[in-house]
């Protein structure tokens, strides 16, 4: 399918500030075949078989989301006013055990449309409720179906969890196995799989080392939670006698395909032990402050050229995927820990949503809008009251531009999201199949959301 964006203003996100006003995307076979001011001769021979005038809105390559939990898109508004354990013993995980595989399908299938009407098109799914092995299928089929792009990290424990959820190391590895051969690369490529061993205290070294062999041997990322909140390093201490990122390092899991999510209680000497092993750390602000579960050194990690993603993590810690919200809270949290205005700006934070995210999953092809780039687009109405005058666009796109204002997103060369409407489903009756089947699981797993 060809497509031309037309009179658009384009923001390439090349790193050098570069803006075509007005400009054009011509898009061919799920890439970017050229980018160039309106008029050129290029745009003037194009004959593609779809025609959108952006009408001044702003082009930008699609967002990528590092970190979330599908199933939580049930679950909103359950984590008011609990911290992380509390949070997960008396609300997730009864409401977890309770939900059937076509629930596990319909609250992916939300997350999805959510995700990319806000603008994202990259999404890391970090899927640990395995009470039936269909549970992760089903995921993994309505992130194909929506036409996202994403990983599905299958997430495990085998100690120091509810017993409903706990794996033997051979059922895991089992698993692992399963999925990879059955849906890795599957939907045109658009979809990957990958281990994600749920934290350091939550899994065996063993469990550990068995998953950092089958990830080097199948080249595949490893996804998993680091010191999110002060108890959790103080346990790992506690269980190992050292810390998150040390201990990691010990059982050989950390490495340029590691995502390090979270990554709040990390010391300064284990900065340089994350560098050198060339991981990346996932930051999710708004869980993080909704939670109360800290300040993750964000200034830091870029002082010290570890490369940064950003992530909403799941609607139940956040409440939503909405990563324009989640970039000014990025900017806005550092600032104001460090009494600094100046420590981190908009430039720093877009780039961890796209090009850190990007190169933390592996992509080196989305995240810019050039030629030879993957079709993952989104086009922005800014011709708004909370946005209007545009002086920088760069601060607008971090501080101003909200989810609602995403207008189109395609993927892969398919629009997903034609004028505000997704293409592939009909959304209000997939609200309305969400909220009966939430209720239902509510009533099921007797979890009093308040």
């Amino acid at each position: 399918m060809k497509i031309l964006i037309k009179n658009a203003v384009v923001y390439v996100n090349d790193g050098r500030g570069t803006i075509i006003d007005p400009g054009y995307v011509a898009i061919e076979g799920g890439y970017v075949v050229s980018v160039d001011p309106e008029g050129s001769l290029a745009s003037e021979r194009a004959e593609p078989d779809l025609v959108i005038d952006a009408c001044g809105g702003v082009v930008i390559p699609g967002l990528v989301n590092a970190h979330t939990h599908f199933f939580q898109t049930f679950l909103r508004g359950t984590g008011e006013g609990k911290e992380l354990y509390d949070w997960l013993s008396g609300a997730v995980w009864p409401f977890a055990k309770a939900m059937t595989e076509e629930d596990f399908y319909y609250a992916a299938m939300l997350g999805c449309v959510e995700a990319l009407k806000g603008g994202t098109t990259c999404i890391f799914e970090n899927h640990y409720i395995n009470t039936s092995p269909g549970n992760a299928d089903r995921v993994i089929e309505a992130m194909g179906e929506s036409g996202i792009r994403g990983i599905l990290a299958r997430g495990y424990a085998d100690r120091n969890y509810d017993p409903a959820f706990i794996e033997t190391e051979d059922e895991v590895m089992a698993e692992l196995e399963r999925l990879l051969e059955k849906w890795h690369e599957s939907f045109g490529g658009r979809i990957r799989v990958a281990p994600g061993p749920l934290s350091p205290v939550r899994c065996t070294p063993r469990l550990f080392k068995r998953t950092a062999e089958f990830a080097r041997s199948n080249d595949l990322h490893i996804h998993i939670h680091v010191a999110e909140t002060k108890r959790v390093r103080e346990g790992t201490v506690e269980t190992y006698g050292m810390t998150n990122v040390r201990f990691l390092d010990n059982v050989g899991l950390l490495g340029p395909k590691a995502h390090l999510v979270h990554s709040v209680w990390v010391d300064r000497d284990e900065y340089r032990i994350v560098k050198e092993s060339g991981s990346s750390v996932v930051h999710c602000p708004v869980s993080n402050m909704y939670l109360g579960s800290g300040v993750a050194p964000v200034v830091d990690y870029l002082t010290n050229d570890i490369n940064v993603a950003l992530a909403s993590d799941g609607p139940a810690s956040n409440d939503t995927h909405d990563m324009f919200e989640v970039m000014k809270a990025a900017v806005c949290l550092q600032r104001v820990a460090r009494l600094d205005a100046g420590c981190i700006r908009a430039e720093d934070v877009f780039h961890m949503a796209t090009l850190g995210g990007a190169h933390a999953l592996g992509d080196h092809q989305i995240g810019i809008l050039s030629p030879g780039m993957k079709a993952d687009v989104v086009i922005l109405d800014i011709d708004k009251a909370h946005i209007q005058p545009c002086h920088n666009l760069t601060a607008s796109l971090v501080y101003n531009v909200r989810s609602t204002d995403v207008r189109t997103v395609i993927v892969d060369g398919r629009p997903v999201v034609m004028d505000g409407r997704v293409t592939f489903i009909d959304e209000q009756d997939l609200i309305g199949e969400c909220r009966r089947r939430a209720k239902e699981v509510m009533r099921r797993a007797g979890v009093n959301p308040r």
